[in-house]
Formats: C-alpha cells, structure tokens, sequence
C-alpha cells in the first residue's frame, strides 16, 4: 500500500484487505440485483450522461459494489468525471416496480477492471451520498438481503403499503 495515497484512493483490493485485515466499517450484504446508473445534472436533475446498466453485488449501510459493462458514456468517463466534476451527481438506481424506483446518489471511491472470463467488466465501489438511516438505504439493503421470491412478495406488499401512504400526501413509510 502506497502511504502517500489517503484510505478514500486505496483499490479496491487495498481497501479490503492491508495485511490480512478486513478494513470495512461495517459487514455487507452480498447478492445480485439490476441497477443502473445515471449522471444528473447537480442543479436541474437532468440527465447528463446515462443510463448504463449494471450488477449490485453487495451492499451496506454506507456504500455499494458494483459491476458494470462500461465505464466510459461517450467521453464521460462514470469513475473521473464524477469524482472531477461537482456540478454532475452519480446516481444508482433500482426499480422496486414500473412507477417506482429507487435512487440513490453515490461518489464512486474505486474502480478496477475484470479480466477474468470473456466479458470486459467493471468493479465500481460507491459511497451513499445519502445518511445511513436513509429509506431508500434500508429498502435496498433489504432487497439484496432476500431471495427472489421472497424478494417480488416483499416489494408487492412494500408498494401497496407506499402508493396507500402517497394517497394520503406522505412520503415513503
């Protein structure tokens, strides 16, 4: 590990594991669930770049892994250009059902290529934007969390709940 390098620019690999230490704050959520990112545009919320397609693989309360199949949008580069540019906001985001949609800001801390097999990925490793007790945070940890059946079973009564409660002028429950 290069000690001239802060703990937010370690890989992927480094972040994991510096001398046969865990180096994670918290333990995480392993699975797979579709997700996409998107660019935003800080001040309007219009789409800047995107969407790409992706892979969640694991989560916390305090960030995400992800595989993409590209990290290049044109000449947007998802890991640089974000991190480079303040006025555009990386967004993952998951659909719970047509009409909704989870969507998260995230500040991409690491990113590496997969060699391995014959697709060219890639590993992004994000960090919520949003506070830990946040409910699209916990809704998500709880998607991963489930199985697919127990997850489609969880999201129906999730979304009865969610579209009683927005009748009524609330956010999400």
């Amino acid at each position: 590990m290069n000690p001239k390098r802060s703990q937010k620019e370690l890989s992927h690999d480094d972040n994991k594991n510096v001398m046969g230490k865990e180096q994670r704050r918290v333990s995480r959520i392993t699975g797979c669930l579709s997700i996409t990112l998107i660019v935003r545009n800080a001040s309007e919320g219009s789409v800047a770049a995107g969407p790409v397609p992706g892979l969640l693989n694991d989560v916390s309360i305090y960030g995400a892994g992800l595989n993409v199949s590209q990290i290049y949008i044109d000449d947007y580069h998802l890991f640089h250009s974000s991190r480079d540019n303040p006025s555009h906001i990386l967004y993952l985001e998951a659909a719970l059902s047509e009409e909704k949609t989870l969507s998260i800001p995230v500040r991409p801390i690491w990113f590496d290529h997969v060699f391995s097999g014959e697709s060219k990925s890639f590993k992004m490793g994000v960090e919520f934007m949003i506070g830990s007790e946040d409910e699209q945070i916990t809704c998500l940890n709880k998607l991963l969390a489930l199985g697919r059946k127990e997850r489609e079973s969880w999201l129906n009564t999730l979304l009865v709940k969610w579209t009683d409660h927005t009748k009524k002028g609330g956010d999400l429950p």
